[in-house]
């Protein structure tokens, strides 16, 4: 069996376009043998798209009445292509959390000359989202998810720079679960465990405990030093709060007074699906990543 690589798969996104190209040139030629996506192997195939062959392939015949080119010019792209090229950019890790340096001096840089703390490479916070009251079963009990506020949520643990760009998202825990205890049970604790990320900080509110790469304000500051370092701490994590706004506002599902009529696995995949619609700019990105999200969810969310 051959040994497939992202730089493999990649090639073969490459040998699409390549032929989308000779396409505009040749006229009545036979066409050359197709760089067939779906002769990748299953395992490999959910790691480059996310998605397993079967419900790509649903996907793209869904998609092709509204993708499917409006023009018989020779430089269209076909529906495949679109669709390929579109799961590609989903499934590269768009919301992924900084590990070069270079990268990390830059949101230090930014954090400092913000907030004057060093250090600095994210704030972190939580946030409710309102589900409805799911039954119990095998994978959740519906009092797990009654929060402080006797309402049914997902609580949701993010991560920001200081230029309101998400970092972290963890859409997984019912609504009852403590900041601490996401915090504690998440991957990104692991990560920053790392060598890599030896002196950087998060900045957490009094919630989160004080530990390594997590600073929190102190609770009764005695001193003048205290003082001003609780005044930077609320500063910079100031950004977590804006962000929460912003999201919120954009999306008004989000809000307290919303509610997401889904089951919370699919509560959490949608959170996610806007928290990833937010990252992305061109208004060719936008389209097919939002036909992407809703028919996406019109397969899954029926299986759940």
């Amino acid at each position: 069996m051959p040994v497939f690589n992202l730089m493999t798969t990649d090639l073969i996104l490459l040998a699409l376009f390549e032929e989308e190209e000779r396409r505009i040139i040749r006229s009545k030629v036979i066409r050359p043998h197709r760089a067939d996506v779906f002769s990748l192997p299953e395992n490999e195939f959910i790691k480059l798209f996310r998605l397993n062959k079967h419900v790509a392939a649903e996907l793209i015949e869904k998609l092709r009445p509204a993708l499917q080119p409006r023009t018989n010019r020779r430089n269209a792209f076909s529906v495949e292509t679109k669709v390929f090229t579109a799961l590609r950019f989903l499934a590269a890790e768009y919301i992924y959390f900084p590990s070069s340096p270079q990268e990390l001096a830059q949101i230090k840089l930014d954090f400092y000359q913000y907030c004057q703390l060093p250090g600095v490479i994210g704030a972190i916070d939580c946030t409710h989202v309102a589900i409805i009251a799911p039954p119990d079963d095998d994978h959740h009990m519906e009092r797990n998810f009654v929060n402080r506020k006797n309402l049914h949520s997902i609580n949701v643990q993010i991560v920001s720079d200081n230029n309101l760009k998400i970092l972290n998202i963890n859409a997984k825990f019912p609504g009852s679960t403590h900041d601490a205890f996401i915090w504690r049970a998440s991957n990104l604790k692991t990560l920053l465990s790392q060598i890599t990320f030896k002196d950087c900080w998060l900045l957490g509110d009094s919630g989160y405990p004080l530990q390594v790469n997590m600073l929190t304000p102190f609770d009764a500051p005695s001193t003048s030093a205290q003082r001003r370092y609780n005044n930077a701490h609320t500063r910079g994590r100031c950004v977590i709060e804006r962000l929460n706004g912003v999201l919120k506002s954009r999306f008004r599902c989000l809000r307290k007074h919303r509610t997401l009529s889904y089951m919370p696995r699919s509560a959490a995949r949608i959170i996610n699906a806007f928290t990833l619609q937010r990252h992305c700019g061109t208004e060719l990105q936008q389209i097919l990543l939002k036909l992407l999200i809703f028919l996406w969810l019109r397969i899954n969310v029926e299986k759940l």
